[in-house]
């Protein structure tokens, strides 16, 4: 099975921290997870833009970063 997480995480040892744990329950699960990093929620839109859905299983949001926070992002969406 093959799923696409997008994780919007502003602090990157976070980040990289919480990929490389979601690739490695994949790998025990015999799951292809692939893992995108965002840095910030605008950043996130930005590629989302111009897309009909977004691409993604699942969206993991990080509660407080930048401007717009990961409450504030899942209301846009």
């Amino acid at each position: 099975m093959k799923i696409k997480i997008a994780c919007l995480e502003d602090e990157k040892p976070q980040a990289e921290a919480l990929k490389d744990k979601l690739i490695c329950w994949g790998e025990k699960k015999e799951h292809n997870i692939l893992v995108d990093l965002f840095d910030s929620a605008e950043n996130f839109l930005f590629e989302m833009n111009g897309r009909e859905k977004i691409p993604y299983d699942l969206l993991m949001l990080d509660i407080s970063m930048g401007d717009m926070d990961g409450f504030s992002l899942a209301e846009t969406i």
